[in-house]
């Protein structure tokens, strides 16, 4: 050993040398650095459970809002639903409410028409029977005596007591 330039004896110190610090450091420090990092496993374990019960929690959380956003949907779809069907309903009764008023209307100007129509006629009528009278006064004038004349006056008159009666 000695070719190799190793000196036992101060290898055999060193070794003890060694061996008493490592022992001494075993002592003080082993026990601490043991303490600590169980803590920080312990730490990192407890970190780890609840990570898995946010996730979890989180997961729980994410059903229950896709389950009320979808309650959510359906009701909005339900409500659309209603209120297209009361559009409808509504359009019905207007329309229905309009198509009334207009034959309504429609009954009233032809009312209005015939009244009018007839008042026309009765207008036409008497003018017609006054020409007529007036014709016929200058007719009878202007062609027959006045015997004639007095007889059918008297013959009009007769016809007009027998209808009377």
């Amino acid at each position: 050993m000695e070719a190799l330039g190793i000196n036992p004896l101060q290898l055999a110190a060193q070794i003890v040398n060694f061996l008493i610090i490592f022992f001494i450091l075993y002592k003080l420090t082993y026990r601490t650095i043991l303490k600590v990092l169980g803590e920080r496993e312990k730490k990192i374990w407890e970190s780890m459970e609840y990570s898995d019960k946010i996730k979890a929690e989180w997961e729980k959380m994410g059903k229950v809002h896709t389950e009320e956003v979808g309650k959510a949907r359906k009701e909005a779809e339900m409500i659309r639903e209603e209120a297209k069907l009361a559009a409808d309903e509504n359009r019905q009764g207007i329309l229905t409410e309009a198509r009334e008023e207009a034959e309504g209307l429609v009954k009233k100007e032809m009312a209005a028409f015939e009244e009018k129509k007839r008042a026309e006629e009765k207008t036409l009528r008497t003018k017609t029977i006054e020409m007529s009278t007036l014709i016929a006064e200058r007719l009878i004038r202007d062609y027959l005596r006045k015997e004639d004349q007095q007889s059918m006056v008297d013959e009009a008159i007769k016809q007009l007591d027998s209808m009377k009666s």
